[in-house]
């Protein structure tokens, strides 16, 4: 009997070993975002544009832009730098767009301005990956900002407040050459923003606190233009637009709060540090992904995600797993070794 028993130990190790590994298989979307050390100013930039300020001095400009899908596509061809600073009150941020052809059509706050070139924030301040902010600007300094309580891809559509405005929100674009004039050639344009702590956070919650994480996203929109107008292909369509960003999300898609880069609040300049439980969030997305397609294939969530030995390396040492689930959702959850846990849900809300 013993020897019996130790055979189908031996066989059942085997076959969780041979398990695919999920991490590898979703790879793309598990690549470390971006890290930002953002360092707290005691004198707020003047919002004209022009990055200027001595205070921003004190921030180092972020390039690190690529195509969204990540690795294989090909690189921007014209550059993106941002950099961020914050006080008790604002998220400060500078960006600077490469641009030799100006473009800005769009004048209409709540306009849909990513059929300008443009450039877009995405902001979840707690970093729970729901109830999250986008904003989206052109070179005309017209403002589209929006409320979404989670991403486009939940199982039931969230609420999205379209109309909702940013309350205290300043902006300001400054451009360096002609706008929509294709005979010349110009530089670029600078946008700079002031986004008030207030109108980001519940009632009297704080998040702008040295030590805190905001996860943050950058995109930019860039189209292709011909005498003033989308450049068609072959077939007589608009030829496809770029899309840059801070950090790829591995698909053609903007709402994956869980690919933005972490920006770290810090009284002073400081080596940037992932969150200690990065890793461990990483194998609860990976359970999120193979949820996903599992019941895009069936229809149902599994009780148990054939996590591989090599997946579960991600766990600290002495945490466990188990999962709950009922007919239109489950809860994942990650028990710590210090009495903590961690979860996700078929929503993709993270529970810390």
């Amino acid at each position: 009997m013993r020897k019996l028993l130790l055979i189908l130990a031996a066989l059942v190790a085997a076959a969780c070993g041979n398990r695919e590994n999920l991490t590898e298989k979703y790879a793309r979307f598990l690549t470390s975002p971006n890290g930002y050390v953002c360092v707290k100013t005691d004198v707020p930039p003047v919002i004209d544009g022009v990055l200027s300020d001595g205070c921003w001095e004190k921030a180092g400009f972020n390039s690190e832009f690529h195509d969204i899908s990540g690795e294989g596509f090909p690189e921007p061809y014209r550059n993106t730098k941002v950099k961020m600073l914050w006080d008790d009150d604002f998220l400060y941020i500078g960006a600077e767009l490469e641009e030799p052809f100006l473009q800005g059509s769009i004048t209409g706050r709540d306009e849909i301005i990513w059929k300008d070139n443009d450039f877009e924030v995405f902001l979840d301040p707690d970093g729970d990956g729901r109830n999250y902010y986008e904003m989206e600007f052109n070179a005309l300094g017209t403002v589209f900002d929006l409320f979404l309580e989670g991403p486009y891809r939940c199982p039931e559509r969230p609420y999205i407040i379209f109309h909702w405005d940013c309350q205290g929100l300043v902006s300001a674009v400054k451009t360096s050459g002609t706008l929509n004039d294709d005979s010349d050639s110009d530089t670029g344009w600078t946008l700079e923003l002031a986004i008030p702590q207030k109108a980001i956070v519940p009632e009297f919650d704080k998040v702008f606190v040295a030590g805190s994480y905001l996860r943050v996203g950058f995109s930019r929109v860039e189209w292709q233009w011909e005498n003033g107008a989308h450049k068609n292909g072959e077939d007589g369509k608009p030829l496809p637009e770029f899309n840059w960003t801070w950090g790829p999300t591995g698909m053609i898609a903007m709402h994956m709060p869980e690919r933005w880069g972490y920006v770290w609040l810090q009284e002073e300049a400081c080596e940037f540090e992932y969150p200690a439980l990065m890793n461990a969030e990483k194998l609860l997305w990976t359970v999120f992904y193979a949820q996903e397609e599992h019941f895009s294939k069936t229809g149902k969530y599994m009780k148990d995600v054939p996590l591989s030995a090599k997946d579960r390396e991600l766990m600290p040492g002495g945490a466990s797993l188990g999962t709950e689930v009922w007919p239109h959702g489950y809860k994942t959850t990650m028990q710590l070794p210090d009495g903590n846990s961690i979860a996700i849900n078929e929503a993709g809300k993270l529970y810390r």
